[in-house]
């Protein structure tokens, strides 16, 4: 299969997760590359918003707590959390811990901006 920006699976998960970095803040269709690249490289959806996918930013600590509410009302499998400025994905894991609201999650993966920096695996 080919990817939406890449030449590489991996180069087209990260190309989707800068073109959601780089859209406006109120850009809703931000995540859509993204939310296509899961359908067509995994199957995973049919490439919508509202499905097993979610892509997530947060750039500030205070809105850690609005983010994890935001996915537990869409019960994701899947999760992509790009992390700017002093959040950590420790912040966000801890926030999502202890809100415990998110049990048909799978995966997270977390990036510094565009970087991969963690993958969670989730027990079912």
């Amino acid at each position: 299969m080919s990817d939406l920006f890449g030449t590489t699976p991996r180069e087209g998960i990260l190309a989707a997760v800068g073109y959601a970095i780089r859209a406006s803040r109120m850009d809703s269709s931000k995540w859509d590359p993204l939310y296509q690249w899961f359908a067509d490289e995994l199957g995973v959806g049919d490439g919508q918003r509202g499905g097993p996918v979610v892509g997530k930013l947060v750039t500030e600590l205070k809105q850690i707590g609005n983010r994890c509410d935001e996915m537990a009302k869409s019960s994701p499998e899947y999760a992509v959390i790009s992390v700017l400025g002093d959040v950590t994905p420790e912040h966000v894991l801890s926030a999502m811990r202890k809100r415990g609201r998110l049990p048909s999650l799978k995966a997270a993966l977390f990036l510094r901006e565009s970087t991969p920096v963690r993958l969670v695996i989730f027990d079912e």
